[in-house]
């Protein structure tokens, strides 16, 4: 094969990898979670939280997209489908499917790619020592076709070590993303919790006053229930100044077993 047809191979090879890293990089910057299917490959990696039996690939892959937490699936030659979830590496295997999301799937391609390259340059090397003498006589020529290929495989290296760097970046963001998830649930339960105990303690305040003075206690209920009341707002902003909500859930269920006790006592009466 001559060095002409290898290097028009090279530049073939470099300009899909050019559209893939720019589809890459475009689905970074987007919200797309599409899964897409890679034949004769497996995942490497991740941790399967489910397996079943499904009929087709396409089926596999919507069991995974309708599945919480499930980054990716395998489907293999006997119809199983493993759910799988975590991050995970593509790699070759027979008789194998991969679904995954596309920014993983432009990864692994990224990687074919740029070993191609490498593999391409490489052939283009040993073509050029093979032809040492007749490259003797064209010495510019094969000066510049050294240049050329040394200068490729810097820019090969470098992009290499970018395509590791953006898969160690999308990893972060991905479990970042996560993490944010878990704290936005914990804490909007937290605050339906402390709106139900805010909201009952103010009920038992109303009814603690009205029934004090239907026992003839006066405005001292109506005190007491101000005092309570405002013993509550007092550590309601304490517990959100030195966020512990703990605080104001102990102190509000001493005070609504006090309501109980005193509206138990005035019943009595």
């Amino acid at each position: 094969m001559s060095f002409e047809t290898i290097s028009n191979q090279f530049n073939s090879v470099l300009t899909q990898y050019q559209e893939t890293y720019q589809k890459y990089i475009s689905n970074l910057n987007s919200t797309d979670n599409t899964l897409v299917t890679v034949s004769d490959t497996s995942l490497l990696g991740q941790t399967t939280i489910s397996s079943t039996q499904e009929t087709n690939v396409e089926a596999c892959q919507s069991k995974c997209s309708s599945t919480t937490n499930c980054n990716g699936a395998i489907f293999d030659a006997n119809n199983n489908c493993l759910l799988g979830s975590g991050t995970a590496e593509i790699i070759p295997a027979s008789n194998s499917t991969s679904i995954v999301k596309k920014s993983l799937y432009y990864s692994y391609q990224l990687q074919q790619l740029n070993n191609q390259l490498l593999t391409l340059n490489q052939q283009m090397i040993d073509l050029t020592n093979q032809n040492s003498n007749q490259f003797e006589k064209n010495k510019k020529t094969s000066t510049q076709q050294n240049e050329i290929i040394q200068q490729n495989y810097q820019v090969l290296i470098g992009e290499k070590d970018k395509i590791n760097g953006m898969i160690r970046q999308f990893q972060t963001l991905d479990e970042s993303y996560k993490d944010g998830n878990l704290n936005v649930t914990s804490n909007y339960y937290k605050y339906i919790v402390l709106l139900f105990i805010t909201v009952l303690l103010v009920l038992l305040l109303i009814k603690y006053s009205i029934l004090g003075t239907q026992s003839g206690g006066g405005n001292s209920f109506y005190k007491e229930s101000g005092f309570l009341f405002s013993i509550m707002v007092i550590f309601l902003i304490l517990s959100q100044i030195l966020k512990n909500v703990n605080i104001y859930v102990f102190v509000s269920i001493i005070i609504i077993a006090y309501i109980i006790y005193k509206m138990q006592i005035l019943t009595k009466k």
